[in-house]
């Protein structure tokens, strides 16, 4: 009796204990900034505008021309650029939702701070989301005067376990 009660008592912390399924963590995380020389953002969307409409005497009066001329004058000299976010999962299997968050100190998310649904291929917001095989790639935004940006990207499985956390940097040059 005494060791039907041991080797229980042994399955039960074994069930317990040892056979917790953990999430996988991302492989790895990188943040790139495409730099944006004639671009204006209009409702969330991103206008690029030609040369052409530019320099044409009869679009100086255009809203768009005027606003980009006008950020253009505020933000001399800044990086300007579209944000985005590459992640390398080491498995995609159970995973629901991708945690992110930017900021421009180690540990803040004074820029940005969301998920998004895994393989919904929706946009979200200002964010778009697509996905190649384990990679996925995040396009946060476009922002002035990018600088020093960290960023941070965890897991979600269908469980609501969380995987480890993957950080990033990027240094403007």
């Amino acid at each position: 009796m005494k060791t039907l009660i041991l080797v229980s008592l042994l399955l039960f912390i074994q069930l317990q204990y040892c056979s917790q399924v953990t999430i996988s963590t991302p492989l790895s995380l990188s943040i790139s900034v495409e730099e944006v020389d004639n671009g204006v953002m209009n409702n969330n969307d991103l206008q690029m505008l030609d040369s052409v409409m530019l320099n044409d005497p009869a679009m100086q009066e255009d809203p768009m021309i005027i606003q980009y001329k006008t950020e253009l004058l505020q933000h001399q000299g800044e990086l300007n650029g579209l944000v985005k976010m590459y992640i390398i999962l080491s498995d995609t299997a159970d995973i629901a939702k991708i945690h992110y968050k930017m900021g421009r100190a180690q540990n803040s998310n004074d820029v940005l701070n969301g998920n998004v649904v895994y393989d919904d291929n929706q946009i979200h917001g200002a964010i778009t989301y697509s996905r190649t095989l384990n990679q996925i790639k995040l396009v946060l935004g476009m922002y002035n005067n990018v600088g020093d940006l960290y960023g941070e990207v965890y897991l979600e499985d269908n469980q609501g376990r969380l995987s480890n956390t993957v950080q990033a940097e990027y240094h403007k040059q």
